[in-house]
């Protein structure tokens, strides 16, 4: 049975034996731009590039390419709600295999893991806030939230965020070659160089 799913850029990309040379920045924020967070449970359409963009705020510059693409395999397998994640190991062996090839992709080095969860709780703890106030179980106890309030973005606004947010950070790093790429195909994207 063949794995492979077709991409947003009219690619291929196989969940089950990713290639570096199969990822795409556009497609990627695409994907994560028209995926919502919670399994869809908020009261107003949030995305999870939104949340990747919002996360790596306070990150330092050397971890916020990770931060950024932390949620990355979601453009290609979805998600499942954590409280389920953690019973299918498969998914998590595929999901992980995905981030790996991802950061290979992009020359992200090891994933930062505690400061990606760190980075991850942070936004846990202000969408809770933003999005679920009526609760009183504490989700991210002892994690401070963000101090703006979240007001949800548009999956286009999301999608061109998240491509400025990875551009100008690749831009940091001089690695043109990503930039023109992504250029190409969203040419109002503008950068800071």
């Amino acid at each position: 049975m063949n794995s492979k799913i077709h991409t947003f850029t009219g690619g291929w990309f196989d969940p089950l034996n990713p290639d570096p040379r199969d990822v795409r920045l556009e497609d990627i924020a695409h994907a994560l731009a028209l995926t919502c967070r919670y399994n869809g449970h908020v009261r107003k359409f949030y995305s999870v590039a939104e949340h990747c963009v919002r996360a790596t705020v306070g990150v330092h510059s050397s971890d916020k390419l990770w931060v950024l693409f932390h949620d990355a395999a979601e453009a290609y397998i979805a998600d499942l709600v954590a409280p389920i994640k953690q019973y299918i190991e498969q998914y998590q062996a595929i999901e992980e295999g995905i981030l790996e090839v991802v950061g290979e992709a992009f020359g992200l080095g090891p994933f930062p893991s505690a400061v990606v969860k760190l980075a991850d709780l942070r936004m846990f703890a202000t969408e809770r806030r933003d999005f679920f106030s009526l609760l009183n179980e504490p989700w991210a106890e002892g994690i401070a939230p963000g101090e703006d309030k979240i007001i949800p973005w548009s999956w286009q606004k999301a999608e061109k965020r998240f491509l400025n947010t990875a551009l100008n950070l690749f831009a940091e790093r001089g690695e043109a070659k990503i930039i023109d790429v992504a250029l190409n195909l969203f040419g109002e994207i503008k950068c800071k160089m």
